[in-house]
């Protein structure tokens, strides 16, 4: 199997002045055979104080050989063990997929974290089919 991921830049002129108006970078992905190989890692996960809540931030690592659309579900349980809460992860907006060998973050927010140790459950499809499982240990800090 071959895999071919790129950009193609598009760029539209000004039929009068030639001058360029826009420049758009659409990213391509082309897989080239049967096997496709999807692999993802779990990098890090960090959460942040913002107004509606805590920005957690998951980094993965798409190590296959095509690309990935994950659909991202944390189950956060506190220091004891206890259920908190289920936040679902993004891939930011006018982003659809992690291509091979790249790094993207998926981003949600938590409502209901206080200082303290928490653990996420995370799980991770693409299309529907279970990709991954794991557990990452994150702290929340208090408030300056």
């Amino acid at each position: 199997m071959q895999n071919y991921h790129g950009n193609i830049v598009l760029r539209a002129y000004d039929p009068k002045s030639k001058k360029l108006t826009t420049e758009k970078e659409v990213p391509v992905s082309v897989l080239v055979g049967q096997e496709q190989n999807y692999d993802l890692e779990v990098k890090s996960l960090h959460a942040q104080s913002v107004a509606t809540g805590h920005l957690l931030s998951l980094d993965l690592y798409n190590s296959g050989n095509a690309f990935c659309e994950p659909e991202t579900d944390l189950i956060i349980k506190d220091a004891e063990g206890k259920f908190v809460e289920r936040v679902a992860l993004n891939l930011p907006e006018g982003v659809d997929r992690i291509l091979p060998l790249r790094n993207q973050r998926v981003v949600g927010i938590a409502k209901n974290l206080k200082p303290g140790k928490y653990t996420a459950e995370i799980n991770i499809k693409n299309e529907g089919k279970d990709l991954i499982s794991t557990k990452k240990e994150f702290k929340v800090e208090a408030k300056n």
